[in-house]
């Protein structure tokens, strides 16, 4: 079942104009049994536009000063390397999503394929990454209102989706 964070991703994907995006199954399920398969995918989505192919995985944490390095698979960090390698673009978008917190926070970053290679497999030291090192690190995502007045998030801000508008104009009003 996707986290209210993917809905958000999926509702803006299907927003914008000239960009194509799919959203893959979390984990397959058979019809009629409980059993599952557990095959690993590379990331939530992949997207394509004008300016390239893009892959993103989802994280959505009410951690408020880290990002549990647990919430990341290595597949994961090793598809988003490749993926990048072979000249696409790669994001891990990071949500979080405080809403019971005082005050109520609910802000994303986007780390870089690189960020996330660092943090995941070069420095032995934590077990998760602060809040504050993304913040100052990464790439804010502001949280918009979308022209058709739901939720979502201005992936914009991202190299490859820097020029592209919605469908119903470009009248998403930041919240």
């Amino acid at each position: 079942m996707p986290t209210p964070m993917e809905t958000e991703i999926s509702r803006t994907f299907s927003a914008l104009r000239d960009c194509w995006s799919i959203k893959l199954p979390d984990v397959p399920r058979f019809q009629g049994s409980t059993m599952r398969a557990n095959i690993p995918r590379p990331f939530d989505y992949i997207a394509l536009c004008r300016d390239g192919v893009v892959g993103i995985e989802c994280k959505q944490t009410k951690n408020k000063t880290s990002l549990p390095l647990s919430n990341i698979s290595e597949h994961q960090v090793e598809a988003l390397r490749e993926f990048a390698r072979l000249g696409g673009y790669a994001y891990l978008l990071v949500n979080f999503r405080l809403t019971s917190s005082k005050p109520k926070r609910n802000i994303m970053f986007a780390l870089s394929s690189e960020q996330c290679y660092y943090w995941y497999s070069i420095q032995q030291e934590r077990r998760s990454i602060p809040f504050r090192w993304i913040s100052d690190n990464c790439v804010a995502i502001p949280r918009i209102r979308l022209p058709n007045g739901q939720y979502g998030w201005d992936i914009r801000v991202l190299a490859p989706f820097s020029g592209l508008d919605f469908y119903r104009g470009d009248s998403a009003t930041l919240l």
